[in-house]
């Protein structure tokens, strides 16, 4: 199992991959992906928080 601090990293990698100005992902795409690639189980609250603490230095646009 993944530490919590390293899946914010991997949900870096995620929407990098797999989304884009086009391709935009919402949290249970994110959250499928997580468990596909990572074997990592998380609630949709989770995701909301990791991905803020990545907006401290990584440009993410929410989606509208």
């Amino acid at each position: 199992m993944i530490s919590q601090k390293a899946t914010a990293f991997c949900i870096y990698e995620i929407l990098k991959k797999y989304s884009d100005e086009h391709h935009i992902m919402n949290t249970e795409q994110i959250r499928e992906k997580l468990k596909i690639l990572y074997d990592v189980d998380t609630e949709r609250r989770a995701v909301y928080r990791n991905i803020e603490a990545l907006r401290c230095g990584i440009a993410i646009r929410p989606h509208p």
